[in-house]
């Protein structure tokens, strides 16, 4: 994958400094499936990317084959959990499935990561994980995909109220 290439570190530096972004600015989303796919070398990638202060995140948690060793050697600082984990909650989810996101939220707490819901789309999943300790989420409850432009305009109301 990408993540073998062992001009990534440096190109993704060259491109943060062509745009003008700090590297604090960029969160790289990587699956589980792609890390262990390259193991050290994806790991030393990531280290480096972390290092310079690019953000990690494991992207579509629970889906693949992770273990704690891998939680413990991945420098991410976010933990995303699967949408289909929270899908799940929209029927209420049965206790197994409520305890199994409860679990992942306090285990991606425990190695310091923020946590966050993916694929939140009604009210009663966003309570259900608010409930479960995740503070974290994203979907299309809160907004949809959209261009730049669009985005701005939606989002200029929000931050002058919050000021």
């Amino acid at each position: 994958t990408e993540l073998a290439d062992p001009t990534l570190f440096d190109r993704i530096v060259q491109e943060l400094a062509d745009a003008h972004v700090a590297p604090e600015r960029l969160e790289l989303e990587v699956t589980e499936s792609a890390v262990m796919a390259d193991g050290p070398t994806a790991l030393a990638t990531l280290a480096r990317l972390r290092d310079h202060g690019v953000r990690i995140a494991i992207d579509d948690f629970g889906t693949g084959y992770a273990s704690l060793i891998y939680l413990r050697k991945v420098p991410a600082r976010t933990l995303k959990i699967d949408a289909s984990f929270v899908h799940d909650l929209n029927t209420g989810g049965d206790a197994s499935e409520r305890s199994l996101i409860e679990a992942v939220t306090n285990l991606g707490r425990a190695f310091g990561m923020e946590v966050v819901g993916e694929g939140i789309e009604t009210p009663h999943q966003h309570q259900a994980l608010r409930e479960l300790g995740c503070r974290l989420g994203q979907g299309y409850l809160f907004g949809r995909p959209m261009p730049e432009a669009a985005f701005r305009s939606w989002w200029h109301p929000r931050s002058a109220s919050a000021d």
